[in-house]
């Protein structure tokens, strides 16, 4: 994981737990962050392929 996306990551979830477990925390905040980035995409894909249809049943 990058820095800069680990730094979003500490600012969007609060700073990081100090303890034992961070570990733990860690990899589920990471598999939220890539959930959350897949729905993005899936959104941006969808987004792109209606305009596209929308062009092609304008033409």
């Amino acid at each position: 994981m990058k820095k800069k996306s680990l730094r979003n990551l500490k600012k969007y979830f609060g700073i990081l737990k100090p303890s034992g477990d961070a570990l733990e925390f860690q990899k589920k905040m990471r598999a939220e962050w890539d959930e959350r980035e897949l729905r993005e995409e899936k959104k941006i894909r969808q987004s792109e392929e209606s305009r596209q249809y929308e062009v092609g049943s304008k033409q």
